[in-house]
């Protein structure tokens, strides 16, 4: 899905009948503003929609999104914070703070 102003959110289906969040990329000028929050529940209303049932959501924080002109460096703590109110939770930790996976299952989506 993309917003008018650039943000976006890429997702995939991913082994065992999961999805892949692989980037949720917000405006620099529309940071704090909800819109991250927006797309999330634009993916989860599609998912719900089309009428998939993943067995869970998996991502990867690496404390940056996005390469070149559109780079932004936010930390990890910052990622694992927006997806935990989501119902996302560390899987793989072991590299933090430069890297973790993150898995949510559906029953989880609020």
């Amino acid at each position: 899905f993309f917003l008018k102003d650039g943000s976006h959110i890429r997702f995939a289906p991913f082994m065992n009948n999961s999805i892949e969040i692989s980037r949720v990329w917000v405006s620099p000028y529309a940071h704090r503003k909800g819109i991250g929050t927006l797309l999330m529940n634009l993916m989860f209303d599609f998912i719900d929609f089309a009428d998939c049932k993943p067995n869970s959501y998996f991502l990867e924080c690496t404390g940056a999104i996005g390469i070149g002109a559109n780079a932004q460096s936010v930390g990890i703590e910052i990622q694992t914070m927006f997806f935990r109110k989501f119902g996302f939770r560390v899987q793989y930790g072991k590299e933090y703070p430069d890297y973790v996976t993150m898995t949510m299952k559906p029953d989880k989506v609020e």
